[in-house]
C-alpha cells in the first residue's frame, strides 16, 4: 500500500484483492489467503496489520439473525425539511435498528432493524411515524443475500488507476 500525490490512499491490486477475499462469504485463514493470493504468510499478515492500522478494515462481527430466529427489515424514511441527523439519531435508539444511513436516492434516510413478529414491524413503524419530522415511511424485508460472484472491490479500487 503507497500513497500517492494526493491524500486519498493508493490501494494497490494485491491490496484490492486481500479485501476482496477478506469481505467475501468465505472465511479464510491468514495461512489460506497466503496461499490464495501466493505470497509469502508473513507479507499478508502485514498488510492486514497496515490495513487495520490505516482504518481500512474494522474487525466486526456479522450476526444471523435467521438461525436466530428473526427477520430483518429495511424502513426507507423520508422527512419533511428536518435536520436529517437530528432524526437519525432519534431512529438509532428505537428498539431492534442495528444501522441507520443516509443514502442519495428516493429517502431521506434507511434504517435496517431486526424483528421477530409482524406486530413489532407495525409498532416500529409506527415509532416512526410519529415522529413530527418524518413524512413517509416504506419498508422491506431481507429475504436472503447473496455475495457478488466477482471480486468487485477490485474492480472499484484498481479502475481509478
Amino acid at each position: 500500500m503507497r500513497k500517492n500525490n494526493v491524500d486519498a490512499p493508493h490501494i494497490d491490486e494485491f491490496d484490492a484483492k486481500l479485501l476482496s477475499l477478506l469481505t467475501s462469504q468465505e472465511s479464510y485463514s491468514s495461512k489460506d489467503l497466503a496461499a490464495k493470493l501466493d505470497k509469502p504468510l508473513s507479507t499478508v499478515q502485514r498488510r492486514i496489520r497496515i490495513l487495520f492500522e490505516n482504518g481500512y478494515i474494522k474487525k466486526k462481527y456479522e450476526v444471523d439473525y435467521l438461525k436466530l430466529g428473526c427477520r430483518k427489515g429495511l424502513l426507507d424514511i423520508c422527512l419533511k425539511d428536518s435536520d436529517i441527523e437530528c432524526v437519525a439519531k432519534k431512529v438509532s435508539r428505537i428498539s431492534g435498528v442495528i444501522l441507520v444511513s443516509v443514502p442519495l436516492g428516493h429517502s431521506d434516510l434507511s434504517a435496517s432493524f431486526v424483528y421477530r413478529t409482524n406486530e413489532e414491524v407495525l409498532r416500529f413503524i409506527r415509532q416512526v411515524k410519529k415522529m413530527p419530522e418524518v413524512q413517509r415511511v416504506t419498508w422491506t424485508e431481507e429475504v436472503f443475500s447473496l455475495s457478488a460472484a466477482r471480486p468487485v472491490l477490485v474492480e472499484c479500487l484498481c479502475s481509478a488507476a
